[in-house]
């Protein structure tokens, strides 16, 4: 735009007449407007020229309110120069100034940054005079700068066009300047710098177009412009000349910290600075490295040989034949991994036991135990104690307590007398080896319950029909049923069996408890319901045998709900009875879903006599009817969210004329 040099009304008609002409078929994603200029401009013309493109500006002195008033769609930093923080820095760098020179035009921008100056200087007035010097040619500047007083300093604030209408850049006039002032001259904006400014607090051009960048990236992300806020704190930073502090006595320790110098003179050593102090770092930490891995060496290498012991233990405990062995065995892979003189106490705990104030309330194992455990001193018992109710091992000075966390073997408590002082490192060796025989025993009977269950699972899962294609296409219907335990071995079950020619008996239950017992509970229930079907084709009359039998001796308390329904393949009629289980639904493609609402009866397994009732709905060409446990509406996700039956109406509406096998 230039508007430094132009800036009148007809100037601003014309660039407006050629943008309008330059960008009428430019569709363009932001605009970043710079200095007060072209942020006037946009307020205008915007809506003539760039309707609805977003605006980011920066350059523009002391943003506010009223400067954007009745403008739309922007964001932007504002630049503020810190004149308070400059005239501070000049005081405290020249403490004998009596009177600062201000160098200024009549420009738009000077005019405000005039009027900040002025309100920055009002604290110092007092003390120092302020004399600007405005409205001179070039020749009557440059002559006045070079008779300034020795107690003066000069600050440039700005000066792009002279009393004549002659123009000039920073680059030009600063110069001009500083070489003929006798004074330091200090400016606001970093383009001054390495002209002939000393520095400052100044504006930095860089910084603000880096921040402008940074809201305008925001915007081409897809972030609306009105959502981002106007950057209030104008990014200035300390910046210097070095040759002109060198110039004028001002030493680099006066400046504030984090000071930005140009034109510093690089030596080999500052040049290389960082890299000289990284490698003087690398070889400091090596030595310390190496001086730590010569004190360590010994340690490592008996660690490694600990940690081929614990292994060693680890994978020959399943070959013990005995307790006697067990013992034998412990006993010398300690002597290996800690220096012992060989006197070992072998005692058994519970964690149900008490213990007393004096002693720990531990069972020797052998006879040989006893009598030691008789004359253990009291430090030692202290420390066995100490270690049982931390539940972890132990040392102190020359004694040590081994503590296996396992109750599944002779002796989870070890006690033993070192032949030199014990350390932080023999407790870790202790505990390694603890742990990892807890661990490798556990693991031994975790893998026997586990194929103990998995058997279990399999005989369980082989009492459940499976032939859904045979009877499908016997009784001319489609089928299929579906289970998961949620454990090894759940206590859900489904059937489904021909009691005549005429009836098709379908279950499905859900026993009160999980693993073993559950599944054995729901062998019972099931075989007892195909038994009552051989004699009753009534579902109450079924459940109430059922539940008779399974009352009797329920020493456990054990239960199942039941939801049981049988069919009629000619009258199309389902008589059915509930047990205290989830209703079920009649699906069609036609007509939706409609959930069955049975009268809630008790479960079975609950009490002898409880009278069941029976229930009737027909089902018409092309139901379905879905029965399910709860084991479906109370599954969850990651997030511990229930399925739920509303999710669970919603799929089977959207999924009304599925195959059955689509359901899973």
């Amino acid at each position: 735009m230039d508007a430094k040099v132009l800036n009148s009304p007809e100037y601003y008609e014309l660039l407006r007449r050629v943008y309008e002409k330059k960008y009428n078929k430019i569709y363009l994603d932001v605009i970043i407007a710079t200095d007060d200029d072209a942020l006037k401009f946009l307020k205008l013309y915007r809506n003539e020229l760039f309707v609805g493109v977003p605006i980011v500006f920066c350059g523009v002195n002391n943003v506010s309110p009223e400067k954007l008033e009745d403008f739309e769609s922007y964001t932007g930093v504002n630049e503020a120069a810190d004149f308070k923080t400059n005239l501070g820095l000049i005081l405290d760098l020249h403490p004998g100034t009596k009177e600062i020179y201000v160098v200024n035009d009549r420009l738009t921008t000077a005019a405000f940054l005039k009027k900040e100056f002025l309100k920055a200087a009002k604290p110092h007035k007092e003390f120092v005079r302020f004399v600007f010097m405005e409205d001179l040619s070039l020749d009557e500047l440059l002559k006045k700068v070079s008779s300034l007083p020795d107690d003066a300093v000069l600050f440039y604030l700005s000066f792009f066009r002279d009393k004549t209408g002659q123009t000039f850049t920073p680059q030009e006039i600063i110069p001009a300047i500083r070489e003929a002032s006798t004074v330091p001259l200090y400016g606001a904006v970093d383009y001054m710098l390495g002209y002939g400014i000393v520095g400052g607090m100044l504006k930095a051009s860089y910084f603000q177009g880096e921040t402008a960048a940074r809201l305008a990236i925001r915007v081409l992300d897809g972030e609306k412009v009105e959502e981002i806020p106007v950057v209030m704190e104008s990014p200035n930073h300390y910046m210097f000349d070095y040759k002109e502090l060198k110039s004028w006595g001002i030493g680099l320790n006066k400046l504030p910290s984090k000071s930005i110098l140009i034109n510093e003179p690089e030596s080999v050593f500052y040049k290389y600075r960082r890299l000289f102090l990284t490698i003087a770092c690398i070889l400091a930490g090596l030595v310390c490295f190496i001086i730590v891995l010569l004190f360590n060496i010994k340690k490592r290498i008996r660690a490694q040989k600990g940690l081929q012991t614990i292994i060693s233990t680890g994978s020959t405990i399943p070959n013990y034949q005995s307790a006697r062995a067990f013992r034998e065995q412990i006993t010398q892979d300690l002597t290996r991994l800690i220096q012992v003189k060989g006197k070992f106490l072998f005692l058994n705990y519970t964690a149900d036991q008490q213990e007393t104030d004096e002693k720990p309330n531990l069972m020797p194992v052998w006879e040989d135990d006893k009598k030691n455990m008789e004359q253990l001193p009291k430090k030692a018992a202290g420390l066995i104690k100490k270690a049982v109710e931390n539940q972890e091992c132990m040392v102190n000075r020359k004694n040590g307590v081994a503590f296996f966390k396992g109750h599944q073997f002779p002796g989870n408590v070890v006690y033993l007398e070192g032949e030199k002082s014990l350390d932080g490192f023999d407790r870790d060796l202790l505990d390694i080896f603890a742990n990892n025989v807890t661990m490798a025993i556990e693991n031994i009977e975790k893998h026997k319950i586990e194929e103990s269950l998995e058997t279990a699972k399999q005989i369980q899962m082989s009492m459940l029909p499976g032939n859904f294609a045979e009877f499908s296409a016997e009784h001319d219907l489609d089928l299929h049923a579906f289970l998961a335990p949620a454990k090894e071995v759940g206590g859900d079950l489904y059937d489904f069996f021909a009691m005549d020619e005429d009836h098709l008996c379908f279950l499905v239950g859900d026993v009160s408890d999980k693993g073993v017992p559950a599944a054995l509970f729901m062998a019972m229930a099931k075989s007892l319901i195909r038994s009552a079907g051989e004699t009753s084709t009534c579902p109450d009359q079924i459940i109430t045998k059922v539940n008779n039998i399974l009352s009797r001796d329920n020493d456990q308390g054990m239960f199942v709900t039941v939801f049981l329904a049988i069919f009629n393949t000619k009258t199309r009629i389902l008589d059915y009875t509930s047990a205290g289980h989830n209703p079920p639904y009649v699906v069609s493609s036609e007509s939706g879903i409609r959930k069955i609402t049975p009268e809630p009866g008790l479960v079975v397994g609950g009490f002898e006599d409880f009278p069941y009732t029976c229930e009737q709905t027909t089902l018409n060409p092309g139901d379905g009817l879905f029965i399910y446990s709860d084991g479906v509406t109370e599954a969850m996700n990651i997030d511990l969210e229930e399925y739920g039956e509303d999710r669970l109406e919603k799929a089977l509406e959207e999924n009304a004329g599925a195959a059955s096998n689509e359901l899973n």
